[in-house]
């Protein structure tokens, strides 16, 4: 009597048909990209803006804080 494997045997075929659906994908993600250029990279332009919110409160929270480090000008043994 034969026996039966419960994990499904892979065909030798199966790398060649993965490279073969990748090369497919990296072929039209380069023709998407070269083509529609200035779809995909128009946004990039308002995302900058965008960002400029989140680092305004980022750095603008650092500076006028209170903390307990002195300022740089009130260092021990500055002349100025």
């Amino acid at each position: 009597m034969k026996r039966h494997d419960s994990v499904p045997h892979r065909h030798d075929g199966a790398i060649q048909v993965r490279l073969a659906v990748l090369a497919f994908f990296a072929i039209a993600a380069f023709l998407l990209l070269t083509e529609h250029r200035a779809h995909v990279l128009g946004p990039l332009l308002f995302l900058l803006l965008l960002a400029c919110l989140p680092m305004f409160y980022f750095v603008r929270h650092g500076h006028g804080g209170k903390s307990d480090l002195p300022a740089p000008h009130d260092k021990k043994g500055d002349t100025s």
